[in-house]
This record gives structure tokens, sequence and C-alpha cells, in this order.
């Protein structure tokens, strides 16, 4: 058979695709192969306009982040970030990198990625655009060698921080230099100096408090002792393995917070392009005793570090200093294990279960008390954050480190259960009016928020992802199970039967906060997107004013609260809201719904992500705020819901003046009770 030169071009085509798609395959399978314990999979391949794509697939991700460097007139980049879930991924992303400029020099995909039908996508997408010219202004090296001092708030102690340049991200160093720079504060000791070391995207950060009057002389006895470091007893094999199970866990832990996980690895990739994002991911692997020695020995002994002192006006003037004030902190105790095995993280999150204080700073600001007392732990875990909606603390450590998670926060807890000191929020229209609304729901004020009060073991609400559901139950019983709240007094108080719904408060600006109750067999997705359109709308009909839902936990009557502020007498706004009312609470239409389900599961899909996500949802569930949904239940339901889905709960809240509601702000003169006038 001859063949003719049609047939010669369509199988050339062919064989080049396969050899591509095969090549493209062989190499995910070895990056992947190289490092087994690491629990990520790295995909990287130029695309035929001469994008460079990239995507890592991470454990037990249900979504998806993609990032890519957007170019300034100057060539300059700043990053551009989605997250989204399996649903909505390709679409907004087709919509998002869709244009007429240049391509993106790069784009990157973390989490649950379907490697191949973004590839598609970006060929097609980027297929007659040539990729932006990039122009990265390395970092300024800091003026090393020096002392600089910088004023500080009152009241903050005196502080010396030395800033110590890391290598590049491609080099060699990087990753022992990293690991050593964390070990640095257990590795000497200097006299007057408590050491604490964290990392920044381009330096170590060693700081500590000081006396003031002894800044220069502190500065020189560091680092003399840096330059000890080598010789450190201490720095063994041990020492450097837990140091960098640490140091991984902070970066699976960054990987999986969307999007921010995938705009670091666009950030690394413009400084130090495909290898320093592969180094990011599996040069750890490499590190031991031998290259944390070497590190020490080239990197630490070339940077004599960047000095600040960080001086607060009493340091210098004593008149200007301020009173301490006093922190506090919370944690729960009912418990949702979720065994995961294939997970690189174990991830706790402690959630209080009720809570009066439906302001929720105070419940915050415990709870960011407690985290600072784990920080301040010799088996911190690696990471620790605390989120305000709603209130939890987030721990994530190493797989088999659940126990050692479990003795830290029991003995932080310890601290705290017998503060009995008050926690004051400040004052002010929005605060009364939800301590009213409390008092509606069945909360009436006892007193200000303790750590005492908010940690009582029944208080407390516990979920987490774990390798191994029998150890850590016996983790739990062993640590948790014993830790003892503040001693149970029964209280007697009147409840009035009538309580008061509306407060005069000075100034110009008024709150309203609207009950909307849900019933407790409406599915929570359904909720949501109802809470969401009612929100959207009143938005639209009270310009100017600043919306907020509030999702608090009220057993026995689910309940979302709508909070109204506006520079307005507070009539006037109760009002306005009414007369909108009718068509605030008026069945949707489709496309009025569709944008509304879209943001609500690009959310959801975020907050649930991986190990961390799936610990939020089991605390939640703990603390019978939600329910466990397998993934992607959440955003198929809710993208699945029409304007009939939603009727049954906007019925219930179209009648305003059966709902309960409060207020706080200016009142007419006349409106005034007798004894206010």
């Amino acid at each position: 058979m001859r063949w003719n030169g049609a047939m010669r071009r369509v199988w050339t085509g062919v064989e080049r695709t396969a050899f591509r798609i095969m090549g493209c395959l062989a190499g995910t399978v070895l990056l992947t192969c190289a490092s087994p314990a690491a629990g990520q999979a790295l995909h990287t391949e130029r695309l035929p306009n001469g994008t460079v794509f990239i995507a890592v697939s991470t454990p037990e991700a249900t979504a998806t982040s993609v990032a890519w460097p957007v170019m300034d007139g100057h060539g300059r980049p700043s990053v551009t970030a989605i997250a989204r879930g399996d649903l909505g991924l390709l679409p907004d992303a087709e919509a998002a990198l869709t244009g007429d400029g240049p391509a993106p020099p790069v784009v990157v995909a973390a989490g649950s990625v379907d490697v191949g039908g973004l590839r598609n996508l970006l060929e097609r997408v980027l297929a007659k655009r040539s990729p932006a010219a990039i122009s990265v202004q390395p970092p300024a090296p800091p003026d090393e060698g020096g002392i600089e001092r910088r004023l500080e708030p009152p009241g903050t102690p005196a502080t010396l921080r030395l800033v110590l340049p890391l290598p590049p991200p491609g080099s060699a160093l990087r990753d022992p230099a990293e690991v050593l720079g964390l070990m640095i504060p257990g590795l000497i000791t200097v006299r007057g100096l408590t050491l604490r070391g964290r990392l920044t995207p381009d330096a170590v950060v060693l700081e500590s408090a000081i006396d003031a009057a002894d800044g220069d002389d502190a500065v020189s006895r560091l680092r003399l002792a840096l330059a000890q470091v080598t010789e450190a007893p201490n720095l063994d094999p041990a020492a450097v393995a837990a140091m960098r199970t640490r140091l991984e866990v902070q970066r699976r832990a960054r990987l999986e917070e969307m999007p921010a996980g995938a705009s670091t690895l666009v950030s690394i990739w413009l400084k130090a392009g495909t290898g320093g994002v592969r180094r990011f991911l599996f040069g750890l692997d490499g590190v031991n005793v031998a290259t944390v020695r070497n590190a020490a020995t080239i990197w630490l002994t070339s940077h004599p570090g960047h000095a600040v002192l960080l001086l607060p006006p009493q340091a210098l003037n004593p008149r200007f200093a301020t009173p301490p004030r006093p922190k506090l902190l919370g944690n729960g105790l009912n418990t949702v294990l979720l065994e995961r095995p294939a997970s690189d993280l174990t991830a706790l999150t402690l959630r209080p279960i009720l809570i009066p204080d439906f302001d929720r700073q105070s419940a915050a600001l415990i709870l960011t008390r407690l985290a600072a007392q784990i920080r301040a732990s010799d088996e911190a875990p690696g990471w620790i954050r605390v989120g305000v909606d709603p209130p939890e603390l987030e721990l994530a450590t190493a797989p088999d480190g659940f126990p050692q998670l479990c003795e830290v926060l029991t003995s932080s807890l310890q601290t705290l259960t017998a503060d009995q000191h008050p926690v004051h929020s400040e004052p002010g229209p929005r605060q009364r009016a939800l301590q009213l609304m409390a008092a509606v729901l069945g909360f009436p004020e006892s007193g200000a928020m303790t750590p005492a009060r908010l940690l009582q073991p029944s208080n407390l609400a516990i979920g987490a992802v774990v390798a191994d559901a029998g150890t850590a139950g016996e983790a739990v019983a062993k640590f948790l199970a014993t830790l003892g709240g503040p001693a149970a007094r029964v209280r007697s108080q009147e409840i009035p039967s009538a309580p008061e719904t509306r407060a005069p408060m000075p100034g110009t600006r008024s709150v309203l906060i609207v009950a909307l109750p849900v019933g407790p067999l409406t599915p929570r997705p359904v909720a949501d997107l109802a809470a969401a359109l009612v929100e959207t709308r009143t938005k639209l009909a009270l310009r100017g004013a600043d919306v907020t839902l509030r999702r608090p936990v009220v057993p026995g009557q689910p309940v979302v609260l709508l909070e109204i502020g506006l520079t307005a007498e507070l009539n006037q706004l109760a009002t306005r809201l009414e007369k909108a009312w009718k068509k605030i609470t008026a069945l949707p239409p489709d496309t009025e719904l569709e944008p509304l389900q879209h943001a609500a599961a690009a959310s959801e899909a975020a907050r649930r992500n991986g190990a961390l996500g799936a610990a939020r949802l089991c605390a939640a569930q703990a603390a019978g705020a939600d329910m466990w949904r397998p993934a992607g239940g959440y955003e198929r339901m809710i993208m699945s819901l029409g304007p009939d889905d939603l009727k049954p709960v906007l019925e219930r809240w179209k009648d305003f003046a059966a709902l309960h509601t409060t207020g706080a702000g200016p009142f007419p003169v006349k409106d005034l009770p007798p004894a206010a006038r």
C-alpha cells in the first residue's frame, strides 16, 4: 500500500500525540515514585503555546486551586488564583483564562487535579497566545551586620529580631537551611534570651523578648552563638528528623489552603522555575544531619543577619506605658474521629459548641490564647491556626502524632480551665443587639465570657482526621477524657417572659438583628442558599448597609441571624427593612440563584478540602452544627437546588411581624422610656 501525503501527515500527528502522552505519564510516574513518602504527585509539561503547566495532586483533596501570574505593563507579576470543586473548576478556569492578551507563563493546579481535563482546556484556551515576558526583581538583600531600631505601640515588650536571608528556592542549601533555621532556638543557649524561630518566604527570623537597655549586647551574644552552631551537641539525627517532619507538615498544610497553596507554588516558580517547585515538594526527603551541618557551615556562617530592636515608647519614656490587658481562650470535648489511613496529615479542629457570645470575638480571643499556649510547648505541632467564623482552633501534625497532639492540647487546656477572669468585648450597637437576641433565644445575660465558662468539657467539640481510629481512641481516652473543667455549680436566674428587644445607644449607627428560623429537617444547603439570597437582596434594598449572616448553634431551634448595620435611627432602619421584606423573601428565578449557588459551592469546597477540611466538618458535626457528607455531596446538592426547593424556607420567613428581631441604636427622643429622656 502506498501512503499519500495526507495519510502520512495524519499518522505523524497521531504518533507525536501518543509519544507526548507517554512522556507525560512517564514523567508523572517517575516524580511520584521518587518520593513515596511525600504523599504528593507532581506533573509538569510545556504546552504547545509555550506555557508551563504544573499539577500537584494531594491525598484526600476534594477541591482544586488554580493559579497563574498576570503581568502588568512593566512585566511585573501578580498572582491570580481560583479555588473550586470538581463541578465548577473547568468552567470557571476557562472563563478566567480566556482573553486576547498574552498567555500566562505558567499555570499551577493543586489539590484534586484532573490533569487530562485541565491540560485539554489550557491547550484550547491558550492555543493562539504566546506566554507573557517575565521580569521578576529578586528581593533586595538585607543590610546585614548592623542594628536597626523601631518604635512599637505602647505596652508591648522590647524585642530583638534577627533576620537571616535564606538561600534561593532552587538552591540545594535551601531545605537544610530551613530545617536548621527552625532548630536554632533549641540548639543554642544565649544569656538573657529566650529564642523563638519562624520562616518567611525569604528568611529565617529569630526573635526574643529582651531588656530594652541590653539590645546591643544581646545582638552580639546571639551572633556569637550562631557561629558555633556546627558544634552543637544536640544537633543529632533524631532532632533533625523531628524538625524535618514538622516542616513537611507545614508545607503540606499550606498546599491544602485554597487557593493559597497554588499561589505559593507560582511564587516559587517565578523565583526558581520548575526545579524550585520540585524542591519545595520533595526536597526535604534528602535532609539529614550531614546536610544540616553543611548548611550551618556554608550558609549560616556567611550571614551575620539584619538585627532589629523593637522598642515600645515606655522603654524610652515610662509615661506612655499602658497597664496589661488579660487574654482568654477556649476548648471542646465531644469527639468525632475520621479514619483516613492514606492522609499524610493528622488534623484536629476544636470548636466550642454553645456560645452565648454571638459576636464570637470573645470566644476567638480565648482560642487565640490557647493557641499561644500550644505554640510555647516543646511538642507544638507544625500547624496551628485560629478561625473566627466560626470560632475554632486547628492543629495538624504527622500521621503518627495524634497522641502527642492530644497531650499538648490537654496540658494547654488545663492551664486555662480554671481562669475566671472575664473577657469584655467593645461596647456598641452590634454587641448590644446580639446580646438582646441571645436573651430572646434563651441565653439571658449571666456575666461576661471567661475561659472557665467557655472551656467546660461539655461545651467543647473536637473533630479529627487520623490514620488509625483505634490508636486515636486510646489517645483520647488517655488524655482528653481526663480533662477536668471547672466545678459544676447550679445557677438560678430569672428568665424574663418578655425579654427586651430594643436598646437605645449613643451615636448615629443602628444595628438590627433578624432571627430566621430553620426547620430541624431542612438540609443545610437549602438553608445556606436561602440565607445567601436574603443577604444579597437586603444589601440591594438597603443601600449603604452592612449585612452579615451568623449561624449560632442553638439547641432545639436551628436559626440563622441576619445582621444589618446602617447610619440611621433604629426605627427608620426597621421600617425600611419591613417595607422591603416581601420582595426580599419572594421566590427567586433560576437566573438569580445561579451565582449564589456557584459562590456557596466554591466556598464550601475550599473549606472542606483535605484533612483540615474534614476535621472542620467533623468538629461541626460534633457541635451539632452540620452533618457529615461524602466529598462533593454538599456541592452536588446545592448546585441541584431550584426555586421550588427554597419555597418552604422562604414561606417560613415572609411574615416579618412573626420573626424575632432585636436592635440597638439611636432612638427619637419621643420614643425613649421616661427614665431615659
